[in-house]
């Protein structure tokens, strides 16, 4: 095992130094964008401090608010897990360890109004609209599905088995190296704490939806092309992206999905590859940096301004959305939204993330 050890961590070195070899690389052929390698770029404020130092930008004990969003998928009536975290799309994820329960209510629905069934597991009904559900990850996850006879609307929770941490060996699970996770939470906060586990990502499991528009093989670390992979997302960035493409689109852009160019990054990419901070919320699956592609579909960023040209003017179109929402929903995902200009390797792109308080750069 050690000896597998020495030989990935000796390609990571080469893939570092190919990654590190294309940045400032002119195009062979100017205006043909090249596919994103990585992210390398300034930090974003609030996640740069010690162990020890006070953030700014993240208070203490501040956890990213659960979403209000107008909509849901069975009306007037409220799909609430594990006693506070309230439902809204109609496919949504929840990442949980080998023994791990979900708690499910269903507030304001009449009697019998809806069926549930699981496709895994064991599901124990307690009375008065609750539920226990305990999954058997046969498949590594499991499904359980709630249809609304009155309306016949379904949603679709779908549970992920994380790997537990303490399967990991010296900062490596198998062959696939995690790396180490910072000792203390950035200011005390336990967003920053270690992830209980990560998912395995793998050829089978890679184009399986984890919210309505995106697959969970569009977040794995870029630290290896191959598979398996290992990762762990924030349901809220995913609720967060979801709500941001649908004013997207209802403010008259093409946009069916988001271009994933970094989601996930294990400690080891994100401070020994990409030379980054240790406290970047990539490392918890709270960030994700992307564009829309979609006229034409080339791995770039669209020109949503029609001005005939592709820049950061584009990309603050969107930040001003994330803005218009956070004021106009009530508990929006707070986090921050970053605009990045175009270099020789990758367009511009925006960062967006569920850190919990309102950070712009």
């Amino acid at each position: 095992m050690m000896q597998v050890r020495r030989i990935t961590a000796a390609l990571m070195g080469i893939c570092a130094l190919l990654v590190a070899s294309y940045i400032g690389m002119e195009l062979a052929e100017p205006g043909v964008p090249v596919t994103a390698l990585g992210a390398l770029y300034a930090t974003p404020p609030g996640e740069s401090l010690s162990a020890s130092g006070a953030s700014v930008s993240t208070p203490v004990n501040l956890q990213p608010r659960a979403p209000t969003v107008p909509g849901g998928p069975v009306g007037d009536v409220e799909i609430v897990i594990d006693g506070d975290r309230e439902l809204y799309l109609p496919l949504e994820s929840v990442f949980m360890l080998p023994d791990d329960s979900v708690f499910v209510r269903v507030a304001g629905a009449g009697p019998g109004q809806f069926d549930m069934s699981q496709d895994d597991g064991r599901l124990e009904g307690l009375g008065g609209g609750n539920w226990v559900w305990h999954p058997s990850f046969t498949d590594g996850r499991a499904d359980l599905t709630l249809r609304n006879r009155t309306n016949g609307s379904t949603f679709v929770l779908r549970a992920w088995r994380l790997t537990p941490r303490s399967e990991f060996e010296d900062g490596w699970i198998g062959s696939f190296r995690v790396g180490r996770y910072p000792s203390s939470p950035l200011g005390g906060n336990p967003i920053y704490l270690p992830p209980p586990g990560l998912v395995k990502v793998t050829e089978a499991n890679r184009d399986v939806r984890v919210s309505p528009r995106f697959r969970i093989g569009q977040f794995v670390s870029k630290q290896s092309p191959n598979l398996p992979s290992y990762l762990i997302l924030r349901t809220q960035l995913l609720l967060k992206l979801e709500v941001l493409l649908d004013a997207l689109t209802e403010r008259g852009y093409s946009a069916r999905s988001f271009h994933v160019m970094s989601g996930y990054r294990t400690p080891h990419y994100n401070v020994n590859v990409l030379g980054n901070v240790q406290y970047s919320r990539h490392q918890w699956g709270g960030a994700a940096d992307v564009f829309v592609d979609e006229r034409p579909r080339n791995g770039y960023m669209d020109d949503l301004n029609g001005d005939g040209r592709v820049g950061l003017e584009d990309i603050r179109r969107i930040t001003m959305i994330v803005d218009s929402l956070e004021n106009e929903l009530e508990s929006f995902p707070i986090g921050g939204a970053g605009v990045y200009r175009a270099n020789s390797v990758r367009g511009p792109f925006v960062h967006i993330d569920v850190r919990g308080q309102r950070a712009r750069w």
